[in-house]
C-alpha cells in the first residue's frame, strides 16, 4: 500500500456515506468528521488497514474534515453496498464501521459522476 488512499465511511448518525483520503502508511489514530452532520468517527490505522478496534490506544491523533462533495446517501463501493444489504436491519455493521478502501477505477467513476452532476462533462 502506498501513501494516501480514498476510504469510504458510513455515518450512522445521518445514515449517509462519505469519502476521505487517509495516509495508510502511518500507524495512527484518525478523527474524521462527517461532512453532513459533523459526527466524529475515530479510527485506528494499523499496518495499512483501518479499524474501529484500537481507536483509543494513543493520544496522538490526526483531525480530518472532508467536504460535502464527498457525501452521498448511497454507498460508492461494492463492499459497502454488500454490507448494507447484509445488515439492512442491524444498527451495527463491522464492514461499514471499519472503512472501505476505494479502487482507482471506483474513484475515477465517482469523479466522472460528480463532474456530470455539476455540468462539467
Amino acid at each position: 500500500m502506498s501513501g494516501r488512499i480514498t476510504q469510504e465511511f458510513y455515518c450512522g448518525e445521518c445514515s449517509g456515506y462519505f469519502l476521505v483520503r487517509l495516509n495508510m502508511e502511518l500507524n495512527s489514530v484518525v478523527m474524521i468528521r462527517c461532512p453532513k452532520c459533523s459526527h466524529l468517527h475515530q479510527r485506528c490505522i494499523n499496518d495499512g488497514q483501518i479499524f474501529e478496534k484500537g481507536r483509543h490506544q494513543t493520544s496522538v491523533k490526526e483531525n480530518i474534515r472532508t467536504t460535502m462533495a464527498t457525501y452521498s446517501k448511497e454507498p460508492h463501493t461494492v463492499k459497502m453496498q454488500e454490507a448494507q444489504k447484509k445488515n439492512k436491519h442491524s444498527t451495527y455493521c463491522a464492514d461499514r464501521r471499519d472503512g472501505v478502501p476505494m479502487s482507482q477505477d471506483q474513484m475515477d467513476r465517482w469523479l466522472n459522476v460528480a463532474a456530470r452532476e455539476r455540468g462539467e462533462d
